[in-house]
């Protein structure tokens, strides 16, 4: 793993007042944004191996994304699907 990676290999939780996402019971990479691997925030998420695809909510301002071990809620954010892989975009 790269400086800043830290691997969760069964529970995490982030959030802040963009929204939420929950990894359990699955594997889940975090890149941090600053120096220390969590205490200075997240800059990256990436979990891999979800089986099917993850059902996606869309509203004005809202949307959620669960799967198997995997669920999130976010305020203004963006989806960007590209084949089989769902990146999803926090507003600063």
């Amino acid at each position: 793993m790269a400086p800043g990676e830290l691997l969760h290999g069964r529970w995490i939780k982030l959030g802040n007042q963009a929204g939420t996402v929950e990894v359990l019971d699955r594997a889940a990479l975090t890149e941090s944004a600053g120096e220390h691997p969590l205490f200075n925030g997240v800059h990256r998420l990436t979990i891999t191996g979800i089986a099917s695809p993850p059902t996606v909510e869309e509203s004005d301002s809202t949307m959620s994304l669960q799967s198997a071990g995997v669920e999130a809620h976010f305020r203004d954010a963006t989806i960007d699907r590209r084949a089989q892989r769902i990146v999803v975009h926090l507003r600063p």
